[in-house]
């Protein structure tokens, strides 16, 4: 029990630590995100299923990357980190760095169609859900009802 408590603690200081050191994209991508400035509540640099996301939407289970110049070299491992993450239901945006720096305007765009379509898949879910119609002894039409 206590490695596992360990080695949160480690990511949530780790967490802490990319949250104080930003790279440039983070910075841009964060003044859009930060605030609910989309209509959701975005987390900076937080801890998810054994990773750190660059920013999480826990309401959505979304996760935006932004990658830099070294995950040119982590393809593969970035490749295993999206699948495990959609295997837990959390959907993953990545955007290279040059892109957010050089046009913030068509990142932010995509991130807002995404959130939307993801509010209108919630909506739809949740209102299928209300409306569900009963079925055994007792409900009206059945036997019995």
């Amino acid at each position: 029990m206590k490695r596992a408590w360990r080695g949160k603690s480690e990511r949530r200081l780790q967490a802490r630590e990319l949250r104080e050191n930003l790279t440039r994209g983070e910075q841009i991508l964060w003044s859009h995100l930060r605030s609910c400035a989309l209509g959701v509540k975005f987390r900076q640099q937080h801890p998810i299923g054994g990773f750190i996301a660059d920013f999480y939407a826990p309401s959505l289970a979304l996760v935006i990357e932004v990658d830099g110049p070294i995950h040119a070299e982590t393809i593969e491992r970035d490749a295993h980190r999206d699948l495990s993450l959609r295997l837990r239901g959390v959907r993953v945006l990545r955007f290279f760095e040059h892109d957010v720096v050089e046009r913030s305007a068509i990142v932010v765009h995509e991130i807002s169609t995404t959130i939307h379509e993801l509010v209108g898949q919630l909506s739809a879910t949740a209102s299928s859900s209300l409306f569900t119609p009963k079925v055994g002894v007792g409900a009206p039409g059945a036997p019995g009802g």
